[in-house]
């Protein structure tokens, strides 16, 4: 019989294994904290060492960022561009244009959305051709 998700996760915490990995460790964000503070060198996630880190705390492996497609949307001019620390999308669709920012925050190393594609009831025609139901 299968354990459950909280039968799996007792059997980690006592030392035990259980029948499958019960959650993988999302260190990423960690990761890239260490990076940006000189703990860990540059090409610190690319290593094998990375993989190590993992193994050593017996966490799963998350494949944050490591995705297996490239996002199109077809009929769309899709332009990205930076300005100083902030990332600036634009999808232009035959019903009008959208546009997300965001910007790095070094504080905590990562970014965060300073405006959304959607920012009122006008911008749904677009909306809807870029994400068809």
């Amino acid at each position: 019989m299968p354990l459950s998700p909280r039968d799996r996760a007792l059997a980690v915490l006592h030392g035990r294994r259980p029948d499958r990995v019960p959650w993988f460790g999302d260190l990423d964000y960690l990761a890239t904290a260490q990076i940006g503070r000189g703990q860990r060198s540059a090409d610190f996630k690319q290593s094998a060492a990375y993989l190590d880190w993992h193994r050593e705390l017996n966490l799963g492996f998350y494949l944050q960022g490591y995705f297996p497609f490239k996002t199109t949307f077809d009929r769309c001019k899709v332009t990205e561009t930076h300005e100083g620390h902030t990332r600036v999308r634009r999808i232009e669709t035959p019903h009008g244009t959208l546009q997300d920012r965001w910007t790095w925050l070094p504080e905590s190393f990562t970014e965060g959305p300073v405006e959304h594609l959607l920012k009122s009831a006008a911008d749904l025609p677009a909306y809807q051709f870029v994400l068809p139901t």
